[in-house]
């Protein structure tokens, strides 16, 4: 599948399989600079808004009710569902 990831005014892409891997480590083994802290949906310093596609969060102790409503998901706890998944971090 294809992920797109939009951070600091610059959007990187990259492929994943769907094999419960989060978004967050596949992006970290493409060598990209994502920002977290835990890694383990605690502390939201992942907190990333889903712009297009689908994802699943494995869990979340970090973000309101209304933020996962408005979009936002927590990158580290994130599984891509749909073949295109477009994040951002800067929104």
């Amino acid at each position: 599948m294809e992920i797109q990831l939009k951070l600091d005014g610059t959007t990187r892409s990259f492929t994943m399989q769907r094999d419960g891997t989060a978004v967050l480590d596949a992006a970290l083994s493409h060598d990209i600079d994502a920002p977290y802290s835990c890694k383990g949906g605690i502390c939201s310093t992942c907190r990333a808004k889903v712009v297009e596609g689908e994802v699943e969060m494995i869990s979340n102790h970090a973000l309101e009710d209304y933020e996962v409503r408005a979009g936002y998901v927590l990158s580290c706890q994130c599984l891509p569902l749909s073949e295109k998944v477009v994040i951002s971090y800067d929104e």
